[in-house]
C-alpha cells in the first residue's frame, strides 16, 4: 500500500474526494478508491524516486484555470466574461478538463492512460494544458468587456 493514503485522508482532502468522483462515474466509491490506490501503486512502480500523489497533484495544480469565463448577453451578443475562482472551484474544474482529456488518448488500459497524461502535463504537452492556455487566451481577449460585469 503506498504510504500517507488511508481512507480518513481521503475526507479531508477536497483534491481527492474530486479525483474519485471522477474516476468512477457510476458511484460505487469503494472501487473508485481501490482504483486510485492501484493508480498510485502503478506509478510507484515506473518511477520510484517520485512521491505518486505528489505527482498527481502537481499535474492538476499546473491545470487549474485562474478565472472562470461567465457568458452575459448584451444587445443581443454574448460576451464570455472572465472572473476569479476559488480554489475548490478551480480543482473541480481542472480535474473534469484532466479527465476529459484521457478521452482522446490512445492507450488501452485506463492507468496508461492517466500516467501518460500526468507525464504530459508536467512536460508541458497534454491536451488539458492545451484547455487551459485556450481557455486563458479567451479570458486576456475578452477582459475588455469587464465593465459589462459591473452593470
Amino acid at each position: 500500500m503506498v504510504v500517507g493514503i488511508n481512507k480518513k485522508n481521503i475526507n479531508n482532502d477536497f483534491f481527492i474526494k474530486s479525483f474519485l468522483g471522477n474516476l468512477v462515474k457510476c458511484g460505487n466509491k469503494n472501487k473508485s478508491y481501490i482504483l486510485y490506490i492501484r493508480l498510485l501503486e502503478k506509478i510507484k512502480l515506473e518511477y520510484p524516486n517520485k512521491e505518486p500523489n505528489l505527482l498527481l497533484k502537481q499535474a492538476i495544480y499546473k491545470v487549474k484555470p485562474l478565472v472562470n469565463l461567465r457568458i452575459k448577453k448584451v444587445a443581443g451578443i454574448s460576451y464570455q466574461l472572465p472572473c476569479p475562482l476559488d480554489e475548490v472551484r478551480a480543482t473541480k474544474i481542472a480535474v473534469n478538463w484532466f479527465f476529459n482529456s484521457l478521452k482522446t488518448r490512445n492507450e488501452i488500459n485506463l492507468y496508461k492512460k492517466i500516467v501518460g497524461e500526468v507525464l504530459d502535463i508536467l512536460n508541458d504537452k497534454g491536451a488539458s494544458i492545451q484547455k487551459k492556455n485556450m481557455h486563458e487566451k479567451i479570458a486576456l481577449d475578452n477582459r475588455a468587456f469587464l465593465f459589462f460585469l459591473k452593470k
